[in-house]
């Protein structure tokens, strides 16, 4: 018999994480009008890459169930596979 519990999905996670989502998604736009005007290929990198991790969470745990949940998980898996081919065709050198 295993003592380990298991993962609660609280209120503490949901809107805890979104909160350390959005403050990354703020520090990324804060840094957006410095790397607008360069020629930086990854420039949009840190944008893009907190939108779909808001974008996921939000549909994971924050949604009610529903046709609107499934639309928005579609929205979000949507705006993942934008994110990784617009990541993976610009290079890395945004991240370095």
């Amino acid at each position: 018999m295993s003592t380990d519990r298991p993962f609660v999905q609280s209120w503490q996670w949901r809107y805890g994480f979104l909160a350390v989502l959005l403050t990354l998604f703020v520090w990324n736009l804060s840094a957006f009008p410095q790397l607008l005007h360069s020629h930086v290929a990854g420039r949009f990198h840190g944008i893009i890459l907190s939108l779909m991790l808001i974008f996921n969470h939000v549909g994971a745990f924050c949604v009610p169930t529903g046709r609107f949940k499934t639309g928005f998980l579609i929205f979000a898996m949507a705006w993942a596979v934008f994110g990784c081919a617009y990541i993976f065709t610009r290079g890395f050198s945004g991240f370095l």
